[in-house]
């Protein structure tokens, strides 16, 4: 800006934050007709006799930042610039000078009232002032400080200015990475949020708060947070929350939200300790993704699965019945007769009674087996007297057909559960049972039985060749087929907790952790099942 030029000069507000080409009052721009200034280089660094064609456009361009102690008569009485190159040359040029006589009277008379406001409040007077440079623009924001004064001395200005290119740079992109993620956030259906222990402070992000249905001046925190959890998942989640921040491990759950509405929403959340110092957590950032569609779908997809798997147990269950009652006594019938022809036949006759003898051991064979396809369907000591005497006979049978030992451990008087429950028990060991003859190649394994703090829990372990990692994953993939993932389903519907333990060369141990519905009841042998 030569010294002719007209300017907009005003004061700019502690923290206002200036936009380039905003146009907003208060803002001294280069008119855009005028053209650029060249950076001057040490050759062409003026002379006195040369000062006053210059302006502020001058003054910023040689000197890039500054800062200037003016006296009560505009003289520099000191001075400081980032520009190294030109310091001592800037000092011998400029000290004693003064100021409007550098930069014009056009933008000293803006600096003047500048001036005199910062004497008259004692408080500091900003303003931002952009220059095009080949073509970009830069930008710096000017400031009048008044400095302190001895007792009855003339008042001491500082002139300062501080290029804020870069900054309103960084802070014009960090608008943008601000509106990709909040659009990235609503397309994905989540929010993001950052907690600080120390303080206690959670600070959600705009999706997150439309999530929740809060408006931006709602105050949240962390009590908030735990009183809009359902609470059958609030202590569940408070757990696992505070067990990950004492461990400074991620940490991850699902739980039901009560928003303002009438729907309760299901969400998502995952958590990520960060700045770990001395062992403790400074700050958490996570997620909370709204998941109701989906919980709601995968929900009747287990109604629908768990209704395929009563009914097939139920199919398990009639057919064996009927193998027992219809195809077994006709055989056991069979078996009969023939043993009253071999009376009614001539003894003489060798082929004859050969014939007979070899008939009546397959109506033999015939028998053993439709008995054991029938009890491995459904056998009927889990109905008659539970899950001990029936997991004893099955693990005699599968060992007798494997060769595998199996160690049956049930208490005593461990009792008896609803049907459904004792059925997914059964389930899960023949299921285990099978892996272990099928791909573990142990010689041995152990099923164990016990109740713990009113929950069943039912262990299968072998001594085998164990699981690969991915395997044993807590994944929709089981990596024997659909085995795993039916135990896994069966467990889930009744709100319990299937793990696998297992590591290469170790062995595997198959768990499920179920709830106890009622109280437990004990068995009477030979009384049918009653559900509890």
């Amino acid at each position: 800006m030569s010294s002719g030029s007209k300017a907009n000069w005003g004061s700019l507000a502690p923290g206002q934050q200036h936009r380039p080409g905003s146009g907003s009052p208060g803002v001294l721009f280069r008119p855009a007709g005028s053209s650029p200034p060249r950076t001057p280089g040490p050759e062409i660094f003026p002379g006195p006799e040369t000062a006053s064609g210059h302006s502020l456009d001058w003054l910023l361009l040689m000197l890039r930042e500054f800062a200037l102690i003016l006296n009560a008569n505009g003289a520099i009485q000191s001075c400081w610039t980032s520009n190294y190159g030109f310091r001592r040359r800037a000092e011998s040029f400029l000290l004693g000078r003064r100021l409007d006589d550098l930069i014009g009277p056009g933008p000293w008379g803006q600096l003047s009232k500048m001036f005199q406001r910062a004497i008259e409040t004692g408080q500091n007077q900003d303003i931002p002032y952009s220059i095009q440079v080949a073509g970009a623009l830069r930008c710096f924001l000017v400031r009048v400080a008044p400095l302190a004064e001895a007792a009855g001395g003339p008042p001491t200005l500082c002139l300062t200015a501080r290029d804020r290119t870069e900054r309103i740079r960084h802070l014009e992109q960090l608008k943008k990475t601000d509106v990709l993620l909040e659009n990235a956030e609503r397309i994905a259906g989540l929010g993001s949020w950052e907690y600080d222990p120390l303080t206690k402070k959670l600070t959600l992000s705009p999706q997150l708060r439309q999530m929740y249905r809060l408006g931006p001046e709602v105050a949240w925190g962390e009590q908030e947070y735990w009183q809009r959890m359902h609470p059958e998942d609030r202590a569940r989640a408070r757990k696992i929350t505070q067990r990950a921040l004492a461990q400074c491990q991620p940490f991850e759950y699902t739980s039901r939200y009560l928003a303002s509405g009438p729907r309760v929403r299901t969400h998502f959340l995952r958590g990520l300790p960060l700045l770990v110092a001395d062992g403790k957590v400074l700050r958490v950032v996570g997620i909370v993704q709204d998941i109701t569609d989906q919980a709601q779908a995968e929900e009747e997809l287990r109604r629908l699965s768990h209704q395929l798997l009563r009914a097939r147990d139920e199919g398990h269950r009639r057919v064996a019945r009927e193998l027992h009652e219809s195809a077994g006594q006709s055989l056991a019938a069979l078996k009969m007769t023939l043993g009253r022809l071999r009376y009614s036949l001539p003894r003489e006759d060798p082929d004859t009674s050969r014939l007979l003898r070899s008939a009546a051991a397959l109506a033999d064979e015939a028998i053993r087996e439709v008995r054991t396809v029938s009890y491995l369907m459904h056998p009927p000591l889990l109905d008659q007297a539970g899950l001990g005497p029936a997991l004893r006979w099955y693990a005699d049978g599968f060992s007798q057909r494997s060769g595998i030992a199996v160690l049956v451990e049930v208490p005593d008087d461990f009792g008896r559960c609803s049907r459904e429950t004792e059925t997914t028990v059964f389930r899960i060991v023949q299921e285990a049972l099978t892996n272990v003859h099928r791909h573990s190649g142990s010689h041995t394994a152990t099923i164990r039985l016990f109740h713990e703090e009113r929950h069943i829990v039912t262990e299968v372990q072998d001594e085998g060749c164990g699981l690969q990692p991915s395997a044993r994953g807590r994944t929709q993939h089981a990596p024997y087929g659909v085995g795993i993932a039916g135990m896994r389903e069966r467990v889930k519907h009744l709100d319990g907790v299937f793990e696998i333990h297992s590591a290469p060369g170790q062995g595997t141990t198959v768990r499920a952790i179920l709830p106890l519905s009622a109280p437990v009841t004990q068995a009477v042998f030979g009384e049918p099942h009653r559900s509890v």
